[in-house]
């Protein structure tokens, strides 16, 4: 137990090591903001041709990400160059990253650093939570293990081994607190008043918080649960005390913010950190410094009460925006919204001097004479659109050559550069194609086409040839008679016989009342008129070129 008189004592030891420490340096660590990607936010590409596109940013990147690449083409994650050969075509909406090599889960520390309190160990990243001890500093990492550095007068920054799990880290004067997965709690470090000595059955707890001489615990019921010193009753908790949802401990105090908004303290009251202001409401999360109690609001507004020495208490006018707040001896500091932070209190030893240029912070935790912040990843964002245009192709047609009429099926051949497969067709002509094979039905023009209709990835292409088609037939010889005798008004029939197999006969000018029937060569009928004709026989194979044919009636020539 600790006496009043215990309590001035201490209180002017931490005054004497406050003047005794204000020549240490303040280590602190400085980093630009976060990059702004600056390229191109729409790029194009063909596929089966080169691409190549270069993400730049300000801050001078270190390294840089892509997702959603198209098919073909990679990232140089050092140099920011995307390049390759598309193979599939599409928009493709990029996300783009480029960091400047600060890893998620970086801590920054400044002020007293007379135990290494503000020396961040090498290599030290993926932190999740920090908690700041008297003269030492504790970090949560993403796997549930913790790091803790700093003063060990006491074994406080020595963290037990095995310890897995934990969810939750809490820091005292001189011991430490976990808060474990399964809802238990181990603590460690200066055990003087019991501090470390966790009630034994207790679980269910989800949240932590450490004092000078004692600890507190809250459970899922919203009950608290505090042991160690009381010589200030900062462990007696007030009677019919539920709905809690935070805890904060003080060197000798405690502090309770309830689901309504209120807030709860108790403990030692001799600078009114105990004395909740009237009417206050609407609080969202609590903290405490060495003498001082802190609330933040809804609203992002802070309100501090209790030890104002060293203006700890006196928040800075105009602050808003505020998303997180902690407290030291004699200094207190929030984290805005915009990743920012805003400290003020004593400053001997750089503890209120916030790094320039400091951003990006998402979790503040305060030490006696020492304030940390937790950083998210420094890496700026971006999507990007990638066009990935189908390929041209191009098809290549064996020569179909000068064929003549008749000749047998020719088969035909083309190649596509896509290497899909090609079909033909006749444009115009004597001729039909079935699959790849060509037949010739008569002499004339023919164009024959080639082309591949393309698909996702190529566009269609055609190519046309064309030949004129020519007879290597024999001309037929007219062998039948050439005088013939008629008798007027009697029937008649001649049949014009040649050689070569003709398939068209004609003759002009006949008689009135001939015909003759092109296809057998037969001129008949009854003659009408005397007299002597000369008739002009044709025969060939084929209908000649510029020919007309007509049928039906004839009675007057037509």
């Amino acid at each position: 137990m600790t006496t009043q008189k215990e309590h001035n004592m201490c209180q002017n030891f931490f005054k004497l090591v406050l003047s005794l420490l204000a020549f240490l340096g303040a280590a602190t660590h400085l980093h630009a903001q976060a990059p702004v990607i600056t390229s191109a936010a729409t790029i194009q590409g063909t596929v089966g041709q080169s691409f190549s596109y270069s993400i730049t940013a300000t801050e001078s990147p270190t390294s840089f990400g892509a997702a959603n690449l198209p098919a073909g083409v990679s990232l140089n994650p050092t140099t920011g160059v995307i390049s390759g050969t598309p193979t599939t075509a599409g928009t493709y909406t990029i996300n783009l990253t480029a960091s400047i090599g600060i890893p998620s889960g970086t801590l920054v520390a400044w002020g007293g650093n007379d135990n290494g309190q503000t020396t961040v160990p090498a290599g030290l990243t993926r932190v999740t939570a920090i908690a700041g001890g008297g003269w030492h500093t504790a970090a949560l990492k993403s796997d549930g293990t913790v790091v803790a550095w700093g003063d060990n007068q006491y074994g406080q920054t020595t963290v037990p081994t095995g310890l897995t799990g934990v969810t939750a880290i809490a820091g005292g004067v001189y011991h430490t607190v976990a808060l474990k997965s399964d809802g238990t709690v181990v603590a460690w470090g200066s055990n003087a008043n019991g501090q470390t000595t966790v009630p034994t059955g207790l679980t269910d707890v989800t949240a932590i918080a450490g004092g000078y001489g004692h600890t507190v615990a809250l459970k899922r019921d919203g009950t608290v649960v505090a042991w160690g010193d009381n010589g200030n009753g900062q462990t007696t908790v007030p009677a019919g005390l539920t709905g809690v949802t935070a805890i904060a401990g003080g060197v000798y105090h405690t502090v309770a913010l309830k689901s309504n908004g209120t807030v709860v303290a108790w403990g030692n009251a001799g600078y009114g950190q105990t004395t909740v202001p009237a009417g206050l409401t609407g609080v969202t999360a609590i903290a405490v410094g060495w003498y001082q109690t802190v609330a933040l609001k809804g609203d992002g507004t802070v309100v501090a009460w209790g030890a104002n020495a060293d203006g700890q208490a006196t928040v800075p006018a105009g602050l808003t925006g505020v998303t997180a707040i902690a407290g030291g001896y004699g200094h207190t500091v929030a984290s805005k919204r915009d990743g920012t932070v805003v400290a003020w209190g004593v400053n001997k030893h750089g503890q209120t001097t916030v790094p320039a240029g400091l951003t990006g912070v998402t979790a503040i935790a305060g030490g006696v004479y020492h304030t940390v912040a937790l950083k998210s990843d420094w890496t700026g964002t971006a999507t990007a659109t990638i066009v990935i245009s189908k390929a041209p192709q191009t098809i290549e047609f064996a020569d179909i050559g000068h064929p003549t009429f008749p000749a047998d099926p020719i088969a035909l051949s083309a190649r596509a550069s896509s290497g899909l497969g090609v079909t033909f067709s006749v444009v115009s002509g004597p001729a039909t194609v079935s699959g790849s094979t060509l037949t010739l039905t008569g002499t004339g023009t023919v164009t024959v086409m080639a082309s591949q209709s393309g698909n996702t990835d190529y566009l269609e292409a055609s190519v046309n040839q064309t030949f004129t088609l020519t007879s290597v037939l024999e001309t037929p010889v007219i062998t039948s008679p050439t005088v013939v005798t008629a008798m007027d008004c009697e029937p008649f029939a001649y049949t014009i016989t040649a050689t070569g197999s003709p398939t068209y006969f004609d003759a002009a000018p006949l008689p009135d009342g001939l015909n003759i029937d092109h296809n057998t060569g037969v001129i008949s009928g009854l003659p009408t008129t005397p007299g002597t004709y000369t008739i002009n026989l044709t025969a060939s194979i084929g209908i000649p070129s510029g020919t007309v044919v007509a049928w039906g009636n004839n009675a007057n020539g037509q």
